[in-house]
């Protein structure tokens, strides 16, 4: 599972470490010195990666030929991590659900071209023809047309049919089989149907026949389960501020366990990555047919370019050899599973840390280590470099993501070119000669960027970002001729505070409460949302989310204009970085307009263009710390008609008068993963007495 990722942790001298491997009689001499060279690697990356513990087994020709565990399963106790220890492994569940699934078809209990209504009759569709025609194959290879609807499992309240029921009243975002969405439900209904089929729960069928034949005995997957044993990891979170560790609490995946709730340890993993490499086979007899086994890792659904799903297993090419994997990503946990089927050979990586580079660079340097090159009669040429005359910091500037909306930014920094990715570190690219460069650390092997003149439009500049998964094309954003505006930037703001009432007027609100409704048409819950506002700059909301006609959990955000944060029912409270406060500091409904020069570095009116029929100014605000805003200002009304914000684009309709203040109470938002969400404002109220201690930290959880 992919949910949360916001931390790390730093081990510094920390060199505990305990190991299992092969016997050296066991080992062939000339492959010694190749692990020795996956364990440098591994031992210096996972420390750059702030993870406290790490454990990887390495399985070549039906054999263990290496498995160690490195670092702390429990920072606080100074305990290590060895090959017994237990770790979640989040989304690398899916395949133990996809067999389990095929095992069923074997037994023709079920097929794939069935309807799941066929077995779970309340499964329903909000699509009328996705309803009608999906299929339990399209369950499995996430081609079901929904996002992801996470939340409605994660805050651990719906029982597995209620958040079943709440992803199918969500709003598609594409048609059945048109696009590749990763979405969590439709396994847990893959997993749902295997219950039933099999007349017991998913857990105990896996457990009876893939866990027991496999000698998976301490494979489970519950934390309850899974701290009966006594070598087993916490999960942990770093802190960018802090500079260190935070323990985050193991999720309970019971809701949703066949979209990831298995626990296990990099030994018993590597008894499923045998059966993987001898097709079904585990020590001579037989667990899932090879027939099965060619369905499961054949091209299901494209992902991109060059990377497929098939069931449970994401598949590309390296080198002229097929590669099966899939990740894993829970709290407090990454995983990586990753298979080489043509040279029987694949590997187990676990880790305690929230999502990480380092399943892909493992598997760079297991695959470049004992296999090298490409396969033979199948050499991959490199690239051709090309001299070219364009400098590095030409090559700068702002690179739009369209089919996420995104854009990246290329800054030239002392020498180097440096590319900043909206939520990620920043990437130095080292240069391979002409336009072509590779991605510095913290990125993993296998990243490259080549710019180069648009096929269509040799004017403009794109940059293509190769990736193991996949390429993506980034196209430079056109730099635009400066903006005459009849306006300067300072009348304009001036007009936009007199649209929404006055400086006089609002000045004189001290407080303003708004009471919402946010549906989230593509995720199946809604929030009933109610935002408190205090001068000069306090800001606080409490979210309360409503599913299926039931609460399933509450946020509350707060800042007192100084520090802020968020607690949940449902997630460890969080600390607000620098950057984050610096929003908080520019989130007030009124102050941020009648300071907004003091708040900003700059703000800029940089055109002129059509929201809907109507003509708006285009102002640009940039801040020194925090996140960059665009906003649309009707040159009529002076209001604000759209705004777009990391990828977000927001439409505001049905301005209305509060007493001498004029707010929307309309708001659609378009964004590049959750869908549509929906904002209506249900009440205002202005200097209602609120107290200061509705924005500060709660004392009590």
């Amino acid at each position: 599972m992919y949910v949360h990722s916001r931390f790390a942790f730093f081990i510094g001298s920390l060199y505990l470490l305990s190991a299992y491997t092969l016997p050296a009689s066991a080992q062939s001499p000339d492959i010694a010195p190749k692990l020795a060279k996956i364990e440098e690697t591994l031992n210096k990356k996972y420390k750059e990666l702030h993870i406290p513990g790490v454990a990887i087994a390495i399985v070549k020709d039906d054999k263990i030929i290496f498995s160690k565990g490195f670092g702390l399963r429990n920072v606080e106790a100074k305990l290590p991590v060895t090959p017994s220890t237990l770790f979640a492994i989040g989304s690398s569940t899916k395949a133990f659900t996809a067999t389990s699934l095929m095992m069923s078809v074997e037994e023709k209990r079920v097929g794939l071209e069935d309807a799941p209504r066929q077995y779970l009759p309340f499964f329903r569709l909000r699509d009328s023809e996705a309803d009608t025609h999906i299929t339990i194959r399209d369950l499995l290879c996430h081609r079901s047309g929904l996002p992801r609807t996470d939340i409605t499992w994660y805050t651990g309240v719906l029982r597995p049919e209620d958040v079943i029921r709440a992803a199918g009243s969500a709003v598609p975002t594409a048609k059945l089989g048109e696009k590749f969405q990763y979405q969590n439900v439709m396994f847990l209904t893959a997993g749902e149907v295997v219950a039933k089929v099999q007349k017991t729960s998913w857990q105990n069928f896996v457990r009876k026949r893939i866990f027991a034949p496999l000698g998976m005995k301490q494979s489970n997957f519950t934390p309850r389960e899974m701290a009966r044993f006594p070598d087993y990891s916490l999960g942990y979170i770093y802190s960018e501020a802090k500079k260190e560790v935070e323990h985050l609490p193991m999720r309970d995946l019971t809701n949703a366990a066949p979209a990831g709730a298995i626990n296990s340890n990099v030994n018993e993993m590597a008894q499923w990555v045998r059966l993987w490499l001898n097709r079904g086979v585990y020590n001579g007899k037989r667990l899932l047919s090879d027939a099965s086994v060619a369905e499961m890792t054949k091209p299901q659904m494209k992902m991109s370019a060059k990377a497929s799903y098939g069931f449970g297993w994401m598949l590309y090419d390296w080198n002229g050899h097929k590669i099966v994997e899939h990740g894993g990503n829970i709290d407090g946990f990454n995983a990586q599973v990753a298979l080489m089927p043509d040279q029987k050979l694949g590997f187990v990586l676990l880790t305690n840390v929230s999502a990480s580079p380092l399943g892909a660079s493992m598997m760079e340097s297991v695959w470049e280590n004992l296999v090298g090159g490409a396969k033979k009669g199948e050499e991959v040429k490199p690239q051709p470099i090309q001299a070219s005359t364009v400098k590095p910091e030409e090559e700068a500037g702002i690179y739009h993501l369209a089919e996420a909306n995104v854009d990246f930014s290329i800054t030239f920094e002392s020498g180097k070119l440096v590319v900043k990715v909206p939520g990620q570190p920043a990437y130095t690219l080292e240069s391979l000669g002409g336009r072509r460069y590779k991605l510095g650390s913290p990125a993993p092997a296998g990243f490259f960027i080549t710019f180069r003149p648009k096929k269509d439009n040799p004017s403009t500049t794109e940059a293509l970002l190769e990736q193991p998964q996949g390429n993506i094309t980034l196209v430079k954003k056109e730099v635009k001729p400066l903006f005459h505006s009849p306006l300067s930037t300072e009348e304009l703001l001036g007009k936009m505070v007199s649209a929404v009432g006055g400086e006089v007027n609002l000045r004189k609100i001290k407080t303003v409460t708004l009471v919402s409704v946010l549906e989230m048409e593509s995720q199946g819950y809604a929030n009933h949302l109610t935002q408190y506002y205090k001068s000069p700059n306090l800001t606080s909301e409490y979210n309360e989310l409503r599913s299926v006609g039931k609460k399933i959990g509450w946020i509350r955000e707060y800042f007192d204009g100084v520090n802020g944060g968020q607690v949940s029912s449902f997630a460890p409270s969080q600390v607000k970085s620098e950057g984050e406060l610096a929003d908080a500091g520019r989130g007030h409904i009124v102050y941020a307009l009648l300071e907004a020069k003091r708040l900003y570095k700059s703000i800029a009116i940089t055109g002129v263009e059509k929201v809907g029929d109507e003509e708006a100014y285009v102002l640009e605000k940039t801040p020194e710390k925090g996140v960059p805003t665009k906003e649309y200002v009707s040159t009529r009304s002076f209001l604000v008609l759209k705004s777009v914000v990391r990828g977000a684009i927001a439409t505001y309709h049905d301005y209305r008068k509060v007493g001498n203040f004029v707010t929307p109470f309309r708001t659609f938002i378009t964004t590049p993963n959750e869908g549509n969400i929906i904002i209506t404002v249900q009440k205002v109220k202005l200097d209602d007495e609120l107290s200061d201690t509705l924005f500060e930290a709660p004392t009590k959880e």
